[in-house]
């Protein structure tokens, strides 16, 4: 495909040169915002010297992993003789209810730097950080727009659901990170493939349903050698070349598959076919023997190859991953409809015969192997647990069927157990450690205190902004809307059939990109930086970006006064995010609800 029609670059623009102002910006820029979250979940990481919360698990879990290759059961009451370092390491296998990939990567920090608070958390601080980095790219992949891809990563590294857990020696900022790499490779598939998709849709157009499609839209749809001259003179003079507005100058701008070219005095082609791509009759007859009804197909597509590779990863932290791999299955099926629903006349049978059983091929087996491959240590060990001396498989499948015994049928007490309906507004967040300690406090008790709290303004107009990425993707068909919610649908919905187990808010550190990302769709929207993707003509099966357009300087006042209260909040919070020490006092001056305490 030369170059898109008109009306197309009206409203969309190629994504930036490599070397432009803006792509450094989208590089650089989150980058940079790393390195500084880096340093603040490093400062004091440790301060608090005991197991926090669950760390008393996956830590002694690691552990055992590191020295043994499996995990071991641990005598109860350890924790004492465990940090101390004069501890007996067992050999009995234990039964664990997670893979081991996060504990393997928690259990490097230990190898790397001891026994020790910094060795427990160095692997999750590290992960929390590149999240923030990640999250960025996003954001740049999406609409090439680089202020705004440094404003995700300073709002993720803003959110203190990340800052809690990514200093905390958990599972769940280690799911997160393989989530969110799968999804830029996701992205990154869908620019490389899609204009590939319709490159090939457009030269085997002639066999399907140009001709209705073009009588729908005469002035865009109609090649001049296919209507009467009296409609192409009308055509020509209702149609004449628009300008292209300065952004989508060649010379700063670029895409993989489509190049702008300069404006000439040439009457524009009313086509989006060129004439390269135009079969002729004997070739249609050739191509409709062939079988090319069904349309194209692409057996390789490396970047959905590597998302495969990233979300078995995260299936292989917590099982939660495979949520993500189904979502986001679904939904690189419905981008495979939408493109072929244009031109195919059987697009629902191409869009799954020649186009879905390749992207299931690229995606679910590798993922399915990267899985069963995390389990190498168990397999190798029979002083795991669950070996019984017979078929190491059927002892495999019946310890899976155990986990998922107890993943669907725990339910206990906890105070800190928090419905999923209240996640998206913090109203229940989970209390990972509290303590008096001695200091100087005046008057009042000195304590620490680690709370995931998210950042309240955040996750606040995150619970707005999801409204928007709604109306974007089901109402203007935005696909780059359609990514958010799928995210949200992959690590937030699932959530809600388990709403009666006991599961906690903190949980919600997977779905807190999704939030960011959601705030910066629309702040995105509120200061001119990009408009909603309206996808009715298929557009997004272009690799272009929406552009810039004009805005009241109120909205860009607005959305820079919310992303500074958003800043402000995070410092007041920040103490009871990294167990500063404080007043017992100022503790209760940051519980905004009850609920929080």
């Amino acid at each position: 495909m030369k170059h898109p029609p008109m009306f197309l670059r009206a409203e969309f623009g190629a994504l930036p040169l490599p070397k432009s102002p803006a792509a450094r910006w989208g590089c650089y820029g989150p980058l940079v915002v790393m390195l500084v979250a880096f340093a603040s979940r490093l400062w004091r990481l440790g301060a608090i010297k005991t197991l926090v919360f669950d760390e008393t698990y996956y830590v002694k879990d690691a552990y055992g992993l590191i020295k043994r290759g499996y995990e071991v059961q641990w005598p109860k009451e350890y924790d004492d003789i465990f940090i101390s370092g004069h501890l007996t390491l067992p050999t009995e296998g234990a039964f664990v209810v997670h893979p081991s990939v996060g504990k393997w990567l928690i259990g490097l920090g230990i190898e790397l730097l001891g026994n020790n608070p910094w060795g427990w958390r160095l692997a999750v601080c590290l992960a929390g950080s590149i999240c923030v980095f990640l999250v960025g790219r996003i954001v740049w992949h999406l609409f090439g727009n680089g202020k705004m891809a440094t404003l995700a990563s300073v709002l993720m590294a803003l959110d203190g659901v990340q800052i809690a857990l990514s200093r905390t020696a958990i599972l769940d900022i280690l799911l997160e990170l393989f989530i969110l790499l799968g999804v830029v490779f996701l992205v990154r598939d869908q620019l490389s493939y899609r204009p590939k998709l319709l490159t090939a849709l457009l030269r085997a157009d002639e066999t399907r349903r140009t001709l209705g499609l073009r009588a729908k839209r005469p002035d865009l749809r109609l090649a001049p050698h296919e209507i009467a001259p009296t409609q192409a003179a009308n055509l020509m003079t209702s149609n004449q070349p628009e300008k292209v507005p300065a952004a989508a100058n060649p010379a700063r701008y670029r895409s993989p598959a489509v190049a702008i070219p300069q404006e000439t005095k040439k009457t524009w082609s009313f086509s989006p076919l060129p004439r390269s791509f135009r079969k002729s009759p004997q070739e249609t007859k050739k191509a409709q023997r062939k079988g090319s009804l069904l349309g194209p197909v692409f057996w390789w597509r490396p970047w959905l190859f590597a998302a495969g590779i990233a979300w078995g990863l995260a299936t292989s932290v917590k099982w939660s991953g495979l949520y993500v791999v189904a979502v986001f299955g679904i939904f690189v099926f419905i981008r495979e409809l939408s493109a072929r629903w244009a031109t195919e006349p059987y697009w629902i049978s191409s869009s799954v015969l020649t186009g879905g059983i390749p992207a299931f091929l690229n995606l679910v087996p590798i993922t399915a192997v990267v899985y069963v491959g995390s389990w190498l240590g168990w397999f190798l060990n029979p002083n795991g647990w669950g070996h019984t001396g017979g078929s190491v498989w059927r002892d495999w499948l019946e310890y899976h069927r155990q986990i998922l015994n107890f993943h669907t049928t725990l339910v206990s007490d906890h105070p800190y157990k928090a419905s999923p309906w209240g996640w998206l507004l913090q109203l229940r967040p989970t209390s990972f450690y509290y303590q008096k300690v001695a200091g100087n406090c005046g008057k009042d008790q000195c304590i620490q205190t680690v709370t995931s709290l998210g950042n309240p303004l955040l996750w606040w107009f995150g619970a707005l902004a999801l409204v928007v990425v709604i109306m974007g993707s089901l109402v203007f068909l935005d696909w780059r809307a359609g990514l958010v919610l799928a995210g949200y649908f992959a690590t937030f919905g699932p959530w809600m059939i388990y709403s009666n187990r006991t599961i906690f808010t903190f949980y919600t550190v997977v779905i807190s990109p999704f939030v960011v990302l959601a705030v910066i769709y629309t702040l995105g929207v509120m200061m001119g930086q990009w408009r909603i993707c309206s996808d009715k003509n298929w557009v997004g099966r272009y690799n272009l970006v929406p552009r810039s357009f004009p805005v009241n300087q109120v909205q860009i006042y607005l959305g820079l006064f919310i992303v500074a209260l958003i800043f402000l909040v995070a410092v007041y919070f920040f103490p009871i995010w990294t167990g500063m020490t404080m007043p017992q006092h100022q503790f209760y001056w940051r519980m905004w609800l009850s609920s929080w305490i």
